[in-house]
């Protein structure tokens, strides 16, 4: 391969280390991966490192590419993997909210492209839900011991009807 080609391959795994690294934990996922150190993935990135050849096939193995689909162009997108703080959130939220709800908050997030603390996630996906469930209520929700055309009179603690 011709060292103008070299470099422009170099140049396009480049670009997506960096698109990939931009989600937090990838560059750990990559390093475990490739079998290259999390230290070196980071200098690459810093450009303190050149790619190398070694790496460049180890990214291009990892990411299922090959040079003919790198030369026209086509390295694809990055890998639209769940961020870790997201992940363990989801999975501590199993239970508490319906499931076909936290699939869109899991499609939502990852369209996002980055991580946040988990209290953070909690904040947002809780606002989220009640965006969604006004959207898909069905039905008001019903309780037995309290309609909506009553009103508590704490003062007195008895119930009247609201007019």
């Amino acid at each position: 391969m011709p060292r103008s080609e070299s470099r422009e391959l170099a140049g396009q795994l480049r670009d997506r280390l960096e698109q990939e690294c931009r989600v937090r934990g990838r560059a750990a996922a990559i390093a475990q991966a490739t079998g290259f150190s999390p230290g070196h993935i980071s200098r690459v990135l810093r450009g303190k490192a050149e790619l190398g050849e070694l790496f460049a096939h180890a990214l291009m193995k990892h990411w299922n590419l090959d040079g003919k689909t790198i030369a026209r162009g086509k390295l694809g997108r990055p890998a639209t993997a769940v961020p870790p703080n997201l992940a363990a959130t989801l999975d501590f939220l199993e239970g508490s909210y319906p499931r076909e709800f936290l699939r869109q908050i899991r499609r939502q997030a990852v369209a996002l492209g980055t991580d946040r603390r988990r209290p953070a996630w909690v904040i947002w996906i809780d606002a989220r839900f009640w965006e969604w469930k006004q959207k898909n209520r069905s039905e008001p929700e019903q309780s037995g011991t309290f309609s909506w055309d009553e009103e508590e009179d704490v003062h007195a603690g008895r119930r009247r009807r609201a007019r």
